[in-house]
């Protein structure tokens, strides 16, 4: 594994490695010991890596109630988004904050937040 550092242009700061995952069948969690590199390709750490079932993935950790109560649309924050073109505006009875999970890897963390409305 070495930093995104190490490619030229690349904006995000995440880690990199070239693997290959088997992700057949109903038991397909897979661990792997992986040597850390720095930017300068140093070895400096060893780190355990592991891929998890399908069905364990952070995006249905969650169970997702039917949304059946009206709620304002939200544009950012606290801000009510009318004039949005997508409007999400059911919550679920008793609703307490909204999940966001875009996919589980770590170059989609920023796409993953608990929200103020749906």
């Amino acid at each position: 594994m070495f930093s995104s550092k190490n490619f030229s242009g690349c904006i995000g700061q995440f880690p990199v490695g070239f693997l290959v995952w088997n992700l057949r069948g109903k038991n397909a969690a897979q661990n792997i010991s992986l040597d850390m590199y720095n930017e300068r390709l140093e070895k400096f750490a060893e780190k355990i890596f592991f891929a998890s079932r399908r069905e364990e993935s952070l995006n249905k950790w969650v169970e997702r109630p039917p949304g059946i109560k009206k709620f304002p649309p939200m544009s950012v924050g606290l801000n009510v988004g009318y004039k949005n073109k997508v409007r999400c505006d059911l919550i679920a009875e008793d609703f307490l904050a909204g999940f966001m999970c875009k996919s589980n890897d770590l170059y989609q963390q920023n796409w993953t937040a608990l929200l103020s409305g749906p």
